[in-house]
């Protein structure tokens, strides 16, 4: 009979024993009595310890590289749909040719979703959740894209530091990408980008100081492939409601309010 037991010392700490009984026996085999032998095996299983707890570490950390994989699988073929997408809404115009222009804007778009990819892919989000994205880390890493296409205009971004869902980032870094490019194309003066929680709901709102929208614009009537990309994106995506209106003090500001869900305060 054997058997392995734990021995608390006061000066050595927790020991592990392997008790091994054997029978002592007369000539004609009659038991007469039992001898116990004592081996220390502490290094043995503290070692068997060890091993089992980096196996278990190296399990962790190949579940989480496999679930990493797939949601970057997941990540790379929505984000190649949503190029798909810009492509096809250039290609519904009735011009045999593309002008430089459009494709331009869809290299910008392109070139955004590289960079909310990597966002997504690469370091850990502050937050310590996996399905969610800090606002502040995505409008730092579209800023200096923004910035190359604004010609010396003043940009300004007033950002609430929240955080979007991970379906909810690809989507609104090319709605911010497209909304700045159109403030460019067509407003003048400062461009202001503003992203704030309300209530239930998260508004997004582009200003800027140019002419504004012509009386009775409606985005609908609009052959635009950019107004459409706006409200597909912000209705079919994110779920949410674009309005067009003229500011006071001159300039057009377009607003989208989308609602948000799981969405945390982030204290830095």
């Amino acid at each position: 009979m054997e058997y392995e037991i734990e021995v608390p010392y006061a000066a050595a700490g927790l020991r592990y024993m392997h008790v091994t009984y054997s029978p002592e026996r007369i000539p004609d085999g009659e038991v007469t009595g039992w001898v116990a032998s004592i081996l220390d095996v502490t290094d043995r299983k503290r070692t068997e310890q060890a091993l089992q707890a980096h196996t278990a570490e190296i399990d962790a950390l190949n579940a989480r590289l496999r679930q990493a994989m797939r949601e970057t699988h997941h990540r790379v073929k929505n984000n190649l749909q949503v190029v798909s997408a810009l492509v096809d809404l250039q290609t519904m115009s009735d011009e045999s040719t593309v002008p430089v222009a459009e494709l331009q804007r869809i290299g910008r778009h392109i070139r955004s979703l590289a960079a909310i990819h990597d966002l997504l892919t690469g370091s850990p989000r502050t937050n310590g959740d996996s399905e969610q994205v800090l606002a502040s880390d995505i409008m730092s890493k579209l800023e200096p894209l923004m910035r190359s296409i604004v010609n010396q205009r003043t940009l300004r971004f007033l950002v609430d530091d929240f955080a979007l869902t991970v379906r909810q980032s690809t989507s609104f870094a090319v709605l911010v990408n497209e909304l700045v490019s159109n403030a460019v194309k067509h407003g003048k003066g400062e461009i202001e980008v503003c992203l704030a929680i309300e209530r239930d709901h998260a508004r997004l709102t582009v200003t800027d100081s140019g002419p504004g929208f012509a009386e009775g614009f409606d985005p609908r009537e609009s052959a635009n492939t950019g107004l459409d990309l706006i409200e597909n994106l912000s209705r079919h995506d994110l779920q949410g409601v674009t309005t067009y209106r003229n500011v006071p003090d001159g300039g057009g500001q377009v607003t989208v309010d989308f609602p948000w869900r799981q969405v945390r305060t982030v204290d830095h």
